[in-house]
């Protein structure tokens, strides 16, 4: 019995794992946030993504370094719920991608 080959890796699932990852480092702690909001801000034009995307993720981005200012918690948002959504952005672009391309 063969196997069928692995699909190949785009180039814009390459940014969406490079995101996670960075996402993730800054939930462990091992990732400044000028960094994730630099590379989310660098790397997502390159996912020529639907419209509404980029102006949710500016939103999200604005207010998780708004977050890292006021201590990581501030009385309109918390830094965690917003790395929570940066995540529920990703997978929204992923299927976003997958839906153009499969």
């Amino acid at each position: 019995m063969q196997s069928s080959p692995m699909p190949a890796i785009t180039p814009e699932q390459l940014v969406l794992d490079s995101l996670r990852d960075m996402l993730q480092g800054y939930v462990a702690g091992d990732v400044a946030i000028a960094t994730v909001v630099a590379a989310f801000r660098s790397q997502t034009p390159a996912l020529a993504l639907p419209e509404a995307f980029p102006r949710v993720l500016d939103e999200l981005l604005r207010r998780l370094e708004m977050a890292d200012v006021f201590s990581q918690d501030s009385c309109s948002f918390s830094s965690t719920g917003i790395q929570e959504q940066l995540g529920v952005w990703l997978d929204k672009a992923e299927a976003s991608i997958s839906g153009r391309t499969g």
